[in-house]
């Protein structure tokens, strides 16, 4: 039988009831802990337990709710999906950085056309989360398309966001939460190029792209860093490019490599503000992300033979019949990184050097206590060899 019980710390009832495996569970009541209100929050447990008892869980907690509220002269309504999203973007995407933003917009937009192509656009989320029928389509979909660390992270997104709905009582369980564990185990990690495949992307490059290549591989940096960068952040007296990365915000300042200063000697300056890569950066200002990018260099992969063409006869939202996967691509700009960090250790580089070239987050260092010598680092970078005449 349901009771209630105090915590300390916490204003409210709290419902203790056994679950359907019979594991004893604590759920705030969200009713001030008062004599008061002692009669309804006992309501509120009784209606948790019973939800865990039924099979239909939506039904048995809207009545239940429906009838405290009025009781207690308050109105109750569930929102939809969209709507559901739409008030936590406007209560917590204030407080978040603007890459953040676009990466939760984007998942949203994502997850949102799923219910409408799978005709659950007038969901409201009790439904949703009535049973784990949607989140699976929904997890089975991303793992279709993406590498298992884009789905994992998709998942634990929304996971989140809908963490929400627990607090305000919308429902007792989230789906997402319990099927985000994603086990990061596919065999689609990005590998670095050869020597001879870099020679056929330059080749196959516009001119642009072939400065984009040249960049990501001697700097060791980003697309999106790449492609934003301006002729101001070129110090050709000081040999040097810097970089504030977009992903991290690490401050970096890279010794230019012989090979890359060669390109940079042939191509047209600009003014301090004026980008390198115009198309690029124009692409970056306007979409405020990579993707496009992404998807224009990995058509230059598909005209090489580096990667195989994407199918089309199959129409975005059809239904996956099997448990079979997309292959993700294990070659992109990214690799470019890999390539960088790969040819840096074969030609001699120790592992602290590399390390403050790429810039790899999980084992950097606060340089304002830590510096690495940049002659150090211009060595190791003229030993890479000139890609433009492998």
């Amino acid at each position: 039988m349901a009771y209630l019980r105090r915590v300390p710390k916490s204003p409210y009832w709290i419902a203790a009831y056994r679950d359907k495996n019979g594991r004893l569970q604590n759920k705030s009541t969200k009713l001030t802990a008062t004599p008061a209100n002692r009669k309804e929050a006992q309501q509120i447990a009784v209606s948790y337990e019973e939800a865990h008892e039924t099979r239909t869980v939506v039904k048995t907690l809207r009545d239940n709710y429906s009838k405290i509220a009025q009781n207690l002269n308050r109105s109750w309504n569930v929102p939809t999906v969209k709507d559901f999203i739409s008030n936590w973007t406007a209560m917590y995407t204030p407080k978040l950085s603007d890459a953040t933003k676009r990466a939760y917009q984007y998942r949203f937009n994502d997850f949102l056309e799923f219910m409408k192509e799978t005709g659950r656009q007038d969901f409201c989320v009790d439904e949703l989360m009535e049973d784990d029928t949607a989140v699976i389509e929904y997890r089975n979909r991303l793992l279709a398309s993406v590498s298992t660390v884009t789905a994992k992270t998709a998942m634990t997104i929304l996971s989140g966001v809908f963490s929400y709905g627990i607090r305000k009582g919308y429902f007792i369980e989230n789906k997402f939460d319990e099927l985000a564990d994603i086990k990061e185990t596919d065999a689609t990690e990005k590998r670095p190029f050869t020597l001879d495949e870099l020679k056929l992307v330059l080749e196959s490059c516009t001119p642009e792209w072939r400065s984009l290549v040249l960049f990501g591989l001697y700097t060791g940096q980003r697309l999106s860093d790449v492609a934003t960068l301006t002729w101001g952040q070129i110090d050709t007296r000081r040999n040097e490019v810097a970089f504030i990365t977009k992903k991290t915000g690490r401050r970096m300042a890279l010794p230019i490599a012989r090979a890359l200063r060669t390109h940079i000697d042939t191509l047209r300056k600009g003014t301090p503000d004026a980008p390198v890569h115009p198309e690029a950066e124009r692409m970056m200002s306007e979409q405020g992300k990579a993707g496009s990018l992404s998807r224009q260099f990995n058509e230059i992969l598909q005209k090489v033979n580096l990667v195989p063409k994407k199918s089309h006869h199959k129409a975005r939202g059809a239904q996956e019949t099997g448990s079979k996967r997309v292959t993700v691509n294990p070659l992109s700009f990214h690799s470019l990184r890999h390539t960088a960090a790969t040819l840096l250790r074969m030609t001699g580089s120790s592992e602290a050097v590399a390390r403050e070239i790429i810039g790899h987050d999980s084992a950097s260092v606060d340089r304002g206590y830590v510096h690495m010598d940049p002659s150090s680092m211009q060595a190791a970078l003229d030993k890479l060899p000139d890609v433009t005449s492998v």
